[in-house]
């Protein structure tokens, strides 16, 4: 079968041809003696020739086992496209990449752009070596230390809000992109993590404390007074009669205006450091498998239509559910479980009538 594509100009290669008939296409590529080289994902790392024109048929495979499919690692996307380019001959090339519709954004950046990073941090307290002396020689670890000190709220000396300001203006972005990373990969509970992980820097808060600590001038004491009273959440402080808040919170008329403004606006309101419009992640996912199968970012008005397209893999009922995720503010996240059923695909009819 080769030998006969081979006559017409087309070449195919798949983990079934023998390594001496690679090796014999990818010199007949090379030299120009083809024109036409169909290649099986699983050979993206094996392949060594360089052409003019890459086309990326698809960046998803059927996985037989999970009966769903799944997206091909970033760095084997960026492997098949960079097959495209002869060195020394060509001074442009094209790669032409085809992708699902809510993927186009994300490869867009991905070949225009740098390829975003992949930050994790993992809380906990950085050891003290003899004299209770925390040294910040390693920028990573002074990173690491002012996003802790940060989400806890720490007073810190002057130079070191200042390095914990950079620090922050660097972090949501990062965040965001790991958010692109890790959803590009399908994997769900990282994607809602790093969400999270979003809210918390934006907030100076961890995910265990309480939502109430977001409301200005809410002091340990001030939620723990409410929290006696039954008060847990921003909603709770909007449905108290006036005098019932005014007696529980017990501050002054300034403070009460800023603790209404944050009310009345909540949750679309400025953030300190770096003032910015919050954003949402509307996201489809199958928390039994952990799967992600469709994420959109969007910004809210008062409304929005958001369409988000997904396969649904084999046939049956299957139950998913849609995230709403705020990139900013705890405690605003929606949850929505839904049902899909799946019909048996038509069988092709041998004969026409």
């Amino acid at each position: 079968m080769l030998r006969e594509t081979l006559a017409a100009g087309v070449a195919y290669l798949h983990e079934g041809v023998e390594a001496g008939d690679r090796r014999l296409v990818q010199q007949l590529l090379e030299s120009g003696a083809i024109q036409l080289c169909v290649v099986a994902a699983e050979l993206a790392w094996a392949l060594a020739a360089h052409v003019h024109t890459v086309i990326v048929a698809d960046t998803h495979v059927y996985n037989g086992k999970l009966h769903a499919y799944e997206q091909y690692p970033i760095s084997t996307v960026l492997q098949m496209v960079g097959r495209a380019c002869r060195p020394l001959e060509d001074q442009q090339a094209v790669a032409v990449l085809m992708c699902v519709q809510h993927h186009k954004t994300f490869f867009t950046k991905l070949l225009n752009d740098c390829l975003p990073l992949e930050v994790s941090v993992v809380p906990h307290k950085p050891t003290a070596p003899a004299g209770n002396t925390v040294k910040y020689n390693d920028p990573h670890v002074k990173a690491h230390v002012l996003l802790q000190a940060h989400l806890s709220r720490m007073q810190l000396p002057a130079e070191l809000q200042a390095d914990t300001a950079l620090v922050l203006a660097k972090a949501i972005r990062l965040i965001q992109a790991c958010v692109d990373v890790v959803s590009s990969s399908g994997w769900l509970s990282p994607a809602v993590a790093a969400m999270e992980l979003a809210q918390m820097v934006t907030q100076a808060m961890w995910a265990k404390d309480s939502y109430l600590r977001q409301l200005p001038h809410f002091t340990t004491e001030l939620v723990q007074r409410c929290s006696e009273k039954g008060v847990e959440t921003v909603f709770d402080v909007m449905e108290l009669e006036d005098n019932a808040r005014a007696k529980l919170l017990q501050l002054s008329p300034t403070e009460m205006a800023d603790v209404a403004r944050f009310c009345n606006r909540y949750p679309n309101v400025e953030l300190t450091y770096e003032k910015r419009e919050e954003g949402w992640w509307v996201v489809i996912g199958d928390p039994k498998s952990n799967t992600l199968l469709s994420i959109k970012r969007v910004s809210l008005a008062r409304s929005a239509k958001v369409r988000l397209d997904f396969v649904c893999g084999s046939s049956g009922r299957h139950t998913y559910t849609l995230y709403f995720m705020s990139d900013a503010y705890l405690g605003a996240d929606q949850e929505y479980k839904f049902t899909a059923d799946v019909a048996e695909a038509a069988s092709d009819s041998s004969d026409s009538e």
